[in-house]
C-alpha cells in the first residue's frame, strides 16, 4: 500500500464491478489507491480494525454495494456511521436496484450518495469518473478524529 496516495475503498462482491471501478480509477485526473472488500465483515475490519490509524486518516471515498454477502451494505453504513470516528466518512452506495425504497433507506442512514449501475458499460463508467473527480478532487473531507482533541486531516 503506497503511504502517499489517498484511498478509495471499494466494498463490493462482483469482481465485474471491481474492474469497472480500477478502470474508472484510472481513467480519472485524481491520483488515488483502490483497496476492496468482498464482505461487510472485510469492510468493517478494514476501517475499525487494527489497521485503523493507516487506513482511516487516508481514507477519501467508499463505493458500497448495496448488496454483500453476510452483512449488508446498510448494515455496514449504520456501523460505519455509529463510530463516532468514521461517521462524517464519504460513502456512495452502489446498486443496480431501482428500488426507491431502498434509495430513501440509504440516504436516512447516511449515505452521501446513491450511484445506480447501469447495464450499459459507457454509462456506468461515466457515472463512475465522475464520483470519483467529485470525491477526490473537489470534496473538502471532514477530518478525523483518532483520540479527544485530536483529528487527521
Amino acid at each position: 500500500m503506497d503511504t502517499e496516495l489517498p484511498l478509495v475503498l471499494l466494498v463490493e462482491d462482483d469482481p465485474d464491478d471491481e474492474v469497472m471501478v480500477r478502470r474508472a480509477l484510472e481513467r480519472t485526473t485524481a491520483r488515488a489507491e483502490l483497496i476492496v472488500a468482498r464482505s461487510g465483515p472485510e469492510a468493517l475490519e478494514l476501517v475499525h480494525g487494527a489497521n485503523f490509524e493507516q487506513i482511516v486518516p487516508r481514507l477519501k471515498l467508499v463505493f458500497l454495494d448495496q448488496s454483500l454477502p453476510q452483512v449488508s451494505g446498510p448494515e455496514v453504513l449504520k456501523a460505519i456511521r455509529g463510530d463516532r470516528r468514521t461517521r462524517m466518512m464519504p460513502i456512495v452506495m452502489l446498486t443496480s436496484s431501482t428500488d426507491e425504497a431502498l434509495l430513501a433507506s440509504a440516504y436516512e442512514s447516511g449515505a452521501n450518495g446513491y450511484v445506480r449501475k447501469p447495464v450499459d458499460y459507457a454509462e456506468f463508467m461515466k457515472a463512475l469518473e465522475k464520483a470519483l473527480s467529485y470525491w477526490l478532487g473537489v470534496n473538502v473531507p471532514y477530518p478525523v478524529p483518532v483520540a479527544e482533541g485530536l483529528f487527521f486531516g
